[in-house]
């Protein structure tokens, strides 16, 4: 889970500034297979990418090469299956 960010620091100059107020933002990333093909989603399996374990796609970077989410190579769930979980913070807007 990454680190929350400042929130409010009452002694920053001019005393009482309000940096910003964060969200929390879950990301499950899922695996599952569809005729031995292998397929991941981050968006809670409302779109899916065909992909291999371990592997990258250069041209869009999503989460990184070798994953620590993906699973073992030849061990992709037939049904899908949360492998993994991100937490991060969005800065709100007002």
């Amino acid at each position: 889970m990454a680190e929350k960010p400042h929130d409010y620091e009452f002694f920053t100059a001019p005393i009482g500034n309000r940096l910003c107020d964060y969200e929390k933002v879950i990301t499950k990333v899922m695996w599952w297979q569809i005729d031995g093909v292998s397929q991941r989603s981050v968006d809670g399996g409302k779109t899916c990418e065909v992909r291999v374990p371990g592997t990258c796609d250069y041209a869009t970077m999503s989460y990184g090469c070798g994953d620590p989410t993906d699973p073992a190579i030849g061990q992709v769930p037939i049904k899908p299956s949360v492998t993994g979980v991100y937490i991060n913070w969005r800065q709100e807007t007002d």
